[in-house]
């Protein structure tokens, strides 16, 4: 699994973090906010479950609001 990360060094802990996916066949593209910047971008080439918690585990305390192509889950 190729896995891209930029992180920026923002306290989130607390806070209300959105995450956008981009979800295609053969590719995921995540980008996490809190306050309105960027914390977290992550592309992963060959996505799995077990990629995708590994993500969201770096957010646990958080409430976290999810966006799917567009469509909002939380």
């Amino acid at each position: 699994m190729a896995t891209k990360v930029k992180r920026n060094k923002i306290n989130f802990k607390g806070k209300m973090v959105s995450i956008g996916i981009d979800m295609h066949k053969r590719s995921w593209h995540i980008t996490a906010l809190a306050d309105g910047e960027i914390v977290l971008t992550v592309s992963l080439s060959r996505p799995n479950h077990d990629a995708f918690e590994k993500v969201l585990s770096q957010f646990k305390g958080n409430y976290v609001n999810v966006n799917v192509n567009g469509v909002r889950h939380n």
